[in-house]
């Protein structure tokens, strides 16, 4: 399903957009529950939000036996009320991103700013409610 024009210049749904041509990891808020994943689908009325994880069994488990679990998560956009990603940069495309905007507010262009996505997450995503 195509976008609507209105879609195309809402911000939000372009950040999803990145956020999914781009394999990024996104917090999507909505009033009642927060959802960390990848985007795995987007069209006009919905987002779908992958998370892989595995299992707190408290033991300790060869990394080849750990079981990997799978949620996914398809959430209305006309529910969602914020949308937060993280990213990383090495030192070096830090320093030319600040000094290409050095005479300029900082902005992030339309396909976000050149993200990638962040391997060690300082958080466990997760579904939260």
């Amino acid at each position: 399903m195509q976008p609507t024009p209105s879609l195309k210049s809402n911000l939000m749904y372009q950040r999803l957009q990145a956020a999914l041509h781009q394999g990024l990891e996104v917090r999507v808020v909505t009033a009642d529950c927060r959802f960390t994943g990848i985007p795995t689908y987007l069209d006009s009325e919905f987002v779908e939000i992958l998370y892989l994880h595995t299992p707190d069994t408290g033991e300790d488990v060869d990394d080849d036996e750990e079981p990997y679990l799978r949620s996914a998560w398809l959430i209305r956009l006309s529910e969602v009320t914020a949308v937060g990603y993280t990213a990383s940069w090495s030192k070096q495309k830090l320093n030319t991103l600040i000094k290409a905007n050095d005479s300029e507010a900082p902005h992030l262009s339309d396909d976000a700013g050149g993200l990638s996505p962040t391997p060690d997450s300082a958080e466990r995503p997760s579904q939260e409610r």
